[in-house]
């Protein structure tokens, strides 16, 4: 491999980490909910008392309650299956650019090539999984709770509110 490849390299790299570090707290629904209730609420300490000051109180409000749902118990397994897909992509691409491809690669370069290749992959599968995993989960609460007021509805006591 040249220098001038892995000077290529490692500029990508550090802009990746650049680019990660601020779409990372954006990609999620909880980063964007914590970011929008901390501009709103920045705001709502800088108006004074009014009548528009109430309404984005209220407005703050019901970001923290979309916000404490979002974190509710029923996406604890949301998380877990975000994490442990991350790793297993992670596993599963360092065996194989580890005991795979260094025996029969024929150059350093090669190497690097295709461990960003597998790198991608994995992360792409990783992605797909997850996203998977949450609607699953998303459909499996709301099949619960419409199950829950119907069975609330046929016994004729008030269902609980979402």
């Amino acid at each position: 491999m040249s220098i001038e490849l892995g000077s290529v390299l490692s500029a990508v790299a550090a802009s990746l980490i650049a680019v990660v570090g601020w779409v990372g707290p954006r990609w999620r629904k909880e980063g964007r909910l914590l970011a929008r209730i901390r501009k709103l609420g920045q705001a709502h300490a800088a108006l004074p008392d009014s009548i528009e000051r109430t309404e984005l109180g209220v407005t703050l409000t019901a970001l923290a309650k979309d916000l404490n749902a979002w974190n509710a118990t029923d996406q604890r397994l949301v998380r877990r299956w975000r994490i442990w897909t991350t790793t297993a992509a992670l596993v599963a691409s360092y065996a194989v650019v580890l005991v795979v491809w260094p025996p029969t690669s024929h150059s350093l370069g090669s190497v690097w090539l295709s461990s960003l290749l597998v790198g991608t992959i994995a992360g792409a599968v990783s992605v797909v999984i997850m996203e998977v995993a949450e609607w699953v989960i998303a459909q499996r609460t709301a099949g619960a709770l419409r199950d829950e007021r119907e069975l609330a509805f046929r016994e004729g006591r008030r269902p609980h509110s979402a």
